[in-house]
């Protein structure tokens, strides 16, 4: 991997203020390091690809529901979902968590004593 370090010649730098602008380069390179360090971090705890995405409408096909009823339950926050930038996608962590808060739990049918008829 190229850094930034090896591009810029630190010893052809002048001073600037009693400090030497190498020790800006260097702090420079470090920042940059981090930063390049924790964006790789994020994308590998990323929790879906983009192949594993659905729009409102495939998830609407699959739900047999409107796809405008979907974007609106997810615009109200009533279903998790991702925004991406106007568009609406729902990964397989979001379908999972709306068919749980779907779930219907049967009923228990009580029957009557048989004396009360």
């Amino acid at each position: 991997m190229r850094t930034y370090s090896s591009v810029l010649n630190v010893d052809d730098q002048p001073e600037r203020g009693g400090v030497e602008s190498g020790d800006h380069v260097d702090d420079l390179v470090k920042s940059l390091k981090e930063l390049a360090g924790a964006v790789r971090d994020l994308v590998a705890r990323s929790p879906v690809s983009s192949e594993e995405l659905l729009t409102a409408e495939q998830l609407a096909e699959l739900f047999r529901m409107s796809p405008r009823t979907l974007r609106d339950l997810a615009a109200s926050g009533h279903i998790p979902h991702h925004r991406i930038g106007k568009h609406y996608r729902f990964g397989r962590d979001d379908i999972a968590e709306i068919l749980q808060l779907t779930r219907q739990v049967p009923r228990v049918r009580r029957s009557w004593p048989s004396g009360l008829n």
